[in-house]
């Protein structure tokens, strides 16, 4: 027995012990987790490392018992304590705990206001806010436009008004905004801000440069701590709004990345301010904010920044959809029976583009548009054009070397009494350190710039002939492109006619148009369904719509009587050629891409039935499957590019073919026609290698498959670039023998 580890109170394991200590009548005192917790703390004491002596370990726990540390006193009980003891220790470290957190998420109290005189200078003038809170934003003297501009915003923000104005580029424009943000909610004359960006990017980048202002402004800081402060201690961590404090209560404020909402503080102005961002193409309708105290509110103030981009100001079509978005979803943010303060900075980039028909007040008076630009008179005398013009090309010819214009400064500095005579500028104070006036700065940005520089500086920019040239081909192409035929008579070299109707809510396009096997074409008539008995006229100010052609019906009614009238008389009428054959039409496509459940209707008719044909255009682009390399199955009809598809479910069968490719070719086409009705395998005479194609005529026959046979002969699949029709071909070489 003696010699038995097990029996050796003195050389216990740690499992041992527990037993020994836990199986008296005072039931479980110890467990594991404690004892490893007791090992560590003092286990040399009682321990040799791998057994514990029973005894010393006794006279350990007695000394703990009897005296203890503070620290143990304090959070450790004994492992002789009941259990009420140590869930009263529990409750006494959560309390702790607790009391840790709020102590650190409270931030009270707010510092005191360093500059009250300040303060309340710059309170009742957004001119004193904007140099004497942003001397670094703003380090130039204002010109005259600025301060009119600064004037017009503080007065739109206090009585609520709509302005908009444009500045040349670089100005400051955008900046002036965000500042007349920043002073609007700190001053509490507007609760809830909308900025619209032209885009959502756009959108954010603004309130990205108004969170930096509010974080890190060390003047705004010091005078305004009821905002500056709690946003200054969320340390830029986001998580920390929702449980920030402030004398017990919380801020409530958001610094997310599309809205903020500054922190209600007692006695604060700007509490519960919100400022949000939209790209005026995103989701604007029904914006609004439910507050802490259960209250909803809607934008009372919106700043519109440029709300048009390079390619929305050469869209009719988008330029008309973002006036609609302005004029009805931005206005009416307020909700009803509300007015709305509204800012918009801008530039024109078009001519009667968003930004220039905003500008204008016989348009829009209630925007009191302004335009500014940078140079109001240029000199007009004799003496000053000669010398600008020297300037001009001094200036040129030093640049084009490489050189920093230096030359053509020294001409302005002997000169400038007279080159400056009857000149008035905009903003006196805006040139680069190497140039003597704004007035130079102006002609350097139109000598390096003479496309951009009207529409970019001047706010009036001017249509070029490059431009026009990109809409309207030259009036000597045109005139070749006419066959000299007239209307409704049929060329001579066309020997078949097909027709396609465009579909539109209130009239209906039509063309026919006359072919021959060479894949020439010839437009033989066009109009419109109803007659508008002019030729020139636009889908708003038409004379009769299909609607007050057929009184009583509906917009689908008057659609298919329309779309029955010219389809039958399309294909009812006899066209006569130049040699008196008549001709009539032989397919007719109809647009479906629009009330296609009426065109679909139309085309089932006995009347209309093989002929007409549903018509859809696909813009296919680089990285989708061309139509050439859909599957085929049983009942479809591939070409090149185009497919007609078999009836499963509608009674009619469909076109469908790639309107990017169609387009492309077909302007191809109509560069490389030198000669009318002749194509261009037809105009070089000296090309007559190759196979010649026996529908359309053409030479232009794709390689599409190579194999060579056993008997060393080549094999060829080839395609028609024309017409799509299909040919093999066999090449074989002679054999020399001696």
């Amino acid at each position: 027995m003696t010699n038995n580890p097990r029996s050796d109170p003195r050389k216990l394991k740690p499992g041992q012990l527990l037993q020994v200590l836990n199986s008296t009548p005072l039931g479980p005192v110890l467990d594991e987790r404690r004892l490893r917790q007791l090992r560590e703390l003092d286990g040399l004491k009682f321990s040799d490392g791998k057994s514990i002596d029973l005894l010393r370990f006794a006279g350990y726990l007695a000394g703990r018992r009897h005296h203890p540390s503070p620290q143990v006193a304090a959070d450790e009980p004994s492992p002789s304590a009941s259990p009420d003891a140590y869930q009263r220790k529990k409750d006494r470290e959560r309390e702790r705990n607790a009391a840790s957190s709020r102590s650190g998420r409270d931030i009270a109290p707010l510092p005191i206001v360093l500059n009250p005189a300040r303060r309340a200078k710059a309170w009742d003038s957004l001119l004193e806010f904007c140099t004497v809170y942003f001397p670094e934003r703003f380090v130039l003297n204002f010109s005259d436009d600025h301060l009119q501009l600064i004037d017009t915003i503080q007065r739109t923000i206090i009585e609520g008004r709509l302005h908009a104005f444009a500045l040349p580029r670089g100005s400051g424009k955008t900046t002036i905004c965000e500042v007349a943000v920043i002073w609007a909610v700190l001053t509490g004359r507007r609760r809830f801000v909308a900025l619209v960006g032209a885009s959502q990017d756009a959108a954010d980048e603004l309130l990205q440069s108004i969170k930096t202002e509010l974080e890190s402004n060390d003047l705004l800081a010091e005078d305004f701590p009821e905002v500056c402060y709690p946003i200054a201690r969320l340390e830029g961590i986001n998580n920390r709004c929702k449980g920030q404090l402030c004398e017990g209560l919380r801020t409530q404020i958001k610094w997310s990345g599309a809205t903020i909402v500054l922190p209600t503080v007692e006695g604060s102005e700007a509490s519960s301010a919100i400022i949000c961002v939209r790209g005026i193409t995103g989701r604007i309708r029904g914006m609004k904010f439910t507050r802490s105290d259960g209250k909803t509110v809607r934008p009372d103030l919106a700043i519109i920044d440029d709300p048009q981009t390079d390619e929305s100001a050469r869209s009719p079509s988008q330029t008309h959809k973002r006036i609609k978005m302005i004029t009805g979803a931005i206005i009416g943010l307020a909700g009803p029976g509300k007015k709305i303060s509204a800012a918009m900075p801008c530039t024109v980039i078009e001519p009667d583009d968003l930004a220039d028909q905003f500008l204008d007040r016989k348009r829009h008076p209630e925007w009191n548009g302004k335009r500014c630009r940078l140079v109001y008179e240029w000199p007009k005398s004799e003496a000053a054009k000669k010398l600008w013009d020297e300037y001009a090309e001094i200036l040129r010819r030093d640049l084009a070397v490489g050189g920093d214009g230096q030359p053509a400064t020294s001409l302005y500095a002997k000169h400038q009494s007279v080159m400056d005579e009857g000149s008035r500028v905009g903003w006196p104070d805006r040139k680069f350190d190497s140039e003597l006036s704004a007035l130079q700065h102006a002609y350097n940005l139109r000598i390096r710039h003479p496309l951009t520089f009207d529409s970019e500086y001047q706010n009036e920019p001017k249509r070029h002939d490059s431009d026009q040239l990109a809409i309207v081909p030259p009036a000597s192409i045109l005139i070749q492109k006419l066959s000299r035929v007239p209307r409704n008579i049929v060329p001579l070299v066309c020997d078949r006619l097909t027709a396609f109707i465009d579909m539109q809510q209130d009239v209906l396009f039509y063309m026919v148009c006359g072919w021959s096997n060479n894949f020439t074409g010839s437009i033989v008539d066009y109009g419109t369904e109803p007659d508008q008995r002019r030729h020139y006229f636009n889908l708003r100010d038409l004379n009769l719509t299909l609607r007050q052609k057929s009184p009583g019906s509906n917009i689908d009614g008057g659609i298919l009587e329309g779309l029955r009238a010219i389809v039958g008389r399309l294909l009812k009428t006899n066209y006569q050629r130049e040699d008196g054959v008549s001709l009539r039409v032989s397919r007719l496509l109809i647009d479906a891409g629009y009330k296609n459940h009426l065109v679909y209707q139309t085309c089932r008719d006995a009347e209309f039935s093989g002929v007409a044909i549903p018509s859809y255009g696909r813009a296919i682009g680089p990285q989708q499957k061309p139509i050439n390399a859909y599957e085929q199955r049983p009942g479809d009809q591939i070409g090149l590019n185009w497919m007609v598809t078999r009836a499963v479910k509608r009674a009619s069968r469909h076109v469908l073919f790639d309107a990017n490719w169609w387009k492309t070719r077909m302007s191809e086409e109509r560069s490389e026609y030198k000669t009318p009705g002749k194509p261009p395998c037809e105009q070089k005479p000296d090309e007559p290698r190759g196979l010649q194609c026996r529908v359309c005529g053409c030479r232009h026959l794709e390689v599409t498959h190579t194999e060579r046979l056993r008997n060393g002969s080549i094999r060829r699949r080839r395609t028609c670039r024309h017409c799509g029709n299909k040919y093999v071909s066999f090449e074989q070489f002679p054999s020399f023998r001696k």
